[in-house]
């Protein structure tokens, strides 16, 4: 008799720790699962373009490139217009700028 209800416990010990493992790694599945939303920006103030010279795209300030020392040719690349430091109409301005866009940094071009 004595046998049998050792035979049950043990029984009973691997039954959880089965069902307690099928638990732990359906759990740790539905972690995965979770999308990390990235907020680059509250602003355009928080982003500015990716590269140091005629960029065509923006990133947030924490990705900046170190523009220290860098020297950028005058004008634009070739027949390229989409630059944001490209001034093809001689006012000062470029034609594009960096904005925040659903949190998101985007160049928008005029």
């Amino acid at each position: 008799m004595q046998s049998k209800i050792g035979q049950v416990a043990i029984f009973i010990v691997v039954a959880l720790v089965l069902v307690g493992g099928i638990v732990l790694v359906s759990w740790v599945n539905d972690k995965d699962d979770v999308e990390i939303e990235v907020r680059e920006c509250e602003s355009a103030d928080d982003c500015v373009p990716a590269e140091c010279c005629n960029a065509r795209l923006c990133v947030s300030e924490q990705d900046a490139p170190d523009c220290t020392g860098v020297m950028c040719p005058p004008g634009c690349r070739g027949y390229v217009t989409e630059e944001l430091g490209c001034d093809i109409d001689g006012d000062g301005k470029g034609t594009g700028e960096c904005v925040c866009v659903n949190q998101k940094c985007e160049a928008s071009f005029y």
